[in-house]
C-alpha cells in the first residue's frame, strides 16, 4: 500500500515496510527517510498479530465437511449411512479429517482411522464395532482422538 503526497517539484511515496523515497518525472530523485526501529518493530508486531489471527479464522474450523458417499437428496429427505455416507465434525479442528467409508460401516469390525489431513501432526480415532453398530442404525456417534501435540479433539460422526 502507498500513500501519495506532492511536496513542492517532488512526489513523495512512503512504503508501509521500508521508507519514504520521492521521485522527478518519473525518476527516483532522493530517498527522503529511512524507517525508524521503533516503526519496523511496530510494523512487524502488528504483521505477526495479524497472521496469526488470519491463521486462527482460517484454520480453526470445526467441521471437516467429510462427506462420503452421495449427499442427502433434499429437504425432507432420511439420514441413511449406507445410502448417503457420513459425515465429520472435530472440535477445535485445525486441518485434520476423517472419512468414514459406506463400506467400513457395513463391515463393522473395529478400526483406527488417521486424522492428520492437512494439519502438521497426527491423531488416530478408533471406531468400535458398537459405533459401526450405531452408524447402521443411522445414529450418531462421538469419540476422542489419540493425544498429540499436547491436545486431542472429540469428534462426531452421523449420517449424511
Amino acid at each position: 500500500m502507498f500513500v501519495k503526497a506532492v511536496a513542492s517539484e517532488f512526489t513523495c511515496i512512503e512504503n508501509l515496510l521500508f521508507s519514504k523515497f520521492c521521485y522527478l518525472k518519473d525518476r527516483i530523485a532522493v530517498i527522503k527517510s529511512f524507517m525508524k526501529r521503533r516503526d519496523f518493530i511496530w510494523r512487524t508486531f502488528g504483521m505477526i498479530l495479524g497472521l496469526a489471527g488470519l491463521r486462527a479464522l482460517v484454520g480453526c474450523s470445526d467441521s471437516d465437511d467429510g462427506l462420503v458417499g452421495q449427499a442427502i437428496g433434499g429437504p425432507g429427505a432420511s439420514v441413511n449411512c449406507l445410502a448417503n455416507g457420513t459425515r465429520t465434525t472435530i472440535e477445535s479442528n485445525h486441518g485434520h479429517s476423517l472419512l468414514v467409508s459406506v463400506d467400513d460401516i457395513k463391515a463393522g469390525t473395529e478400526k483406527s482411522y488417521s486424522i492428520q489431513g492437512s494439519s502438521g501432526h497426527n491423531h488416530l480415532v478408533t471406531l468400535s464395532e458398537d459405533n459401526f453398530t450405531s452408524l447402521r442404525e443411522n445414529g450418531t456417534i462421538e469419540v476422542n482422538s489419540t493425544t498429540s501435540a499436547g491436545h486431542d479433539h472429540s469428534i462426531i460422526v452421523s449420517c449424511a
